[in-house]
């Protein structure tokens, strides 16, 4: 199977649409609206600071006008730490806590080692097929529509000590954004 980019659908259709101009804008604009309101995901990793005691997952661009479907955070790396829990927050700014409020064990309760594979998201059916001892995240209520373009922005905290500086953490955020 090959994958055509949204733009390139586009551009394909320009070019294919039969019919007089009218036909084909009213034709284009139905179908740009359903290319735009699927499904759409947006995905960022981040190695570890050595020491650090948070690991920031650089930020997912959201569009206005969207609906954030679900958001998390899983070990693609395995990860090695000091001992302590592993939690999760997520907000639009860096370090916020507007989305996720910190949950404290979401991705490891008291450990010093999260597989590769443990995973923890909004989605409760995402977490439990995911491997390890992760619990869903809690999603804070009325927040998750955007209005405007936004970026959120997800990160794994220690609740003491700190990363060993290996391992990989890959955010994702799925969003289905409405025109």
């Amino acid at each position: 199977m090959s994958f055509k980019s949204k733009i390139t659908l586009q551009e394909q259709m320009n070019r294919q649409v039969p019919g007089s101009a009218n036909q084909r804008s009213a034709g284009r604009s139905s179908i740009e609206n359903l290319l735009d309101s699927v499904y759409q995901t947006e995905i960022a990793s981040v190695t570890p600071t050595s020491a650090s005691d948070a690991a920031a997952i650089p930020g997912l661009p959201v569009p206005a006008n969207s609906i954030i479907t679900d958001l998390g955070i899983i070990v693609t790396g395995e990860l090695n730490y000091d001992s302590a829990t592993l939690g999760v927050k997520g907000g639009f700014s860096a370090g916020g806590t507007d989305l996720i409020t910190t949950d404290a064990d979401a991705l490891a309760g008291a450990a010093q080692v999260c597989p590769v594979g443990s995973g923890s998201f909004v989605d409760a059916t995402y977490t439990a097929l995911l491997s390890g001892d992760c619990t869903p995240l809690t999603g804070s209520v009325g927040k998750f529509y955007v209005a405007s373009d936004s970026t959120v922005h997800l990160t794994a905290t220690l609740s003491a000590g700190g990363f060993d500086g290996d391992g990989e953490l890959t955010g994702i955020v799925k969003y289905v954004k409405l025109s």
